[in-house]
């Protein structure tokens, strides 16, 4: 007899997993342009500063819309975009020299002659302050002269372009008064820049170096405020060079153009709580815009975008737009339900509280946009 064995089949029920993508439950914000869904554009802004205890005399922010003509290439952007220039402008006119030595003095002998960069050989652009002072001797301007007449308490910064003829050469520059009494030295500060053997000839305040220190001053309550090629105060030191770009801003008002956007509306989408991005087209001016062809104007060199007063910074020797390249910026924010209770406010400025700069750079397209799922 032959033995069997018997099998046993159990049907079981066939389980199969399907990985399914989360529910958009707000499919109107999908790929869409929250500023442009409300008609939100660059000049819908207005100006923007921080409170300060000390009175805003001035309109330290600007913002125009530019022509072809005036920003070169829109190779990039959105098709039919339109160009901005966000400028914060220099508070003392003629800093770059170009009209001539405008609001300087000297004292007796002449220590400072103006010159053309051809003539002397220094690589600095156009016109510039050449200077040789020791400690009879100085070249000044009156501060009284700034745009905004010099406010007293206030908080500037300032920025500036020098060559040495010599490495060994050392730079004394100083805010005073009519020659007794230097301000930056009662507020600790030093503007001493070493010569001495391997010391750039070529050289930016702010800079690297001897030239990495804080470019931030309060303004002193006196009726004589100056800034000193040499020294206020007697000085023993020979300073001599070239001077040029020089320019000042104020940095307690934090001067910003701001979008607001509140977080309800009657036509576009509402602000919602979740995770945002908001983006800008940035590029440097094109070389006609900005001194020395056009007196006054700089190149500012970075960007700071604000979300509510957190300022990001973007440098342009790091992110690398110039003038003929735009490059998209970007930061992300959250909203919570509490931060929707008042309106959003996005802020552009070209300065910022730790790295105060004037000058202007060229903007176009914002764009904030709901990330979905964030």
């Amino acid at each position: 007899m032959t033995g069997r064995t018997a099998f046993l089949f159990v049907a079981l029920p066939l389980l199969i997993f399907v990985a399914c993508d989360p529910v958009n439950q707000f499919p109107e914000y999908d790929g869409v342009d929250i500023l442009e869904s409300r008609g939100i554009t660059l000049a819908s802004g207005a100006d923007g500063y921080a409170s300060s205890p000390v009175a805003r005399t001035f309109d330290y922010v600007n913002l125009a819309v530019l022509s072809a003509a005036q920003y070169g290439s829109a190779s990039g952007l959105p098709d039919g975009a339109d160009v901005y220039r966000l400028e914060l402008p220099t508070l003392l006119p003629g800093g770059d020299f170009e009209s001539g030595p405008g609001l300087w003095t000297a004292s007796a002998p002449v220590p400072t002659v103006l010159d053309a960069a051809a003539t002397t050989g220094a690589p600095l652009d156009g016109t510039y302050l050449e200077f040789e002072v020791s400690a009879s001797s100085w070249g000044r301007v009156d501060l009284s002269g700034f745009s905004d007449a010099f406010v007293d308490n206030a908080i500037y910064h300032i920025q500036f372009d020098v060559y040495r003829a010599s490495s060994d050469d050392t730079f004394v520059f100083d805010y005073g008064d009519n020659g007794t009494e230097s301000y930056i030295n009662t507020q600790n500060k030093d503007w001493v820049f070493s010569g001495g053997p391997g010391a750039a000839q070529e050289a930016s305040f702010p800079g690297s170096d001897d030239f990495d220190r804080s470019t931030k001053f309060a303004a002193a309550t006196e009726d004589e405020d100056y800034f000193y090629v040499g020294s206020a105060a007697t000085s023993s030191v020979v300073s001599r060079g070239f001077l040029d770009n020089l320019r000042f801003g104020r940095v307690d008002v934090l001067p910003h153009h701001v979008l607001t956007v509140d977080p309800t509306t009657s036509s576009g989408l509402d602000l919602i709580s979740g995770q945002y991005v908001f983006s800008i087209y940035v590029k440097s001016e094109i070389d006609a815009e900005v001194t020395p062809t056009t007196p006054d104007r700089f190149r500012a060199g970075q960007l700071s975008i604000g979300i509510n007063d957190q300022f990001n910074l973007f440098e342009q020797s790091t992110v690398g737009w110039n003038q003929n390249t735009w490059v998209q910026v970007s930061v992300t924010t959250q909203l919570s339900e509490a931060a929707l209770a008042s309106p959003l406010r996005i802020q552009l400025t070209t300065t910022d509280a730790q790295l105060p700069a004037v000058g202007s750079v060229l903007i176009s397209s914002p764009r904030l946009e709901l990330q979905l799922g964030g």
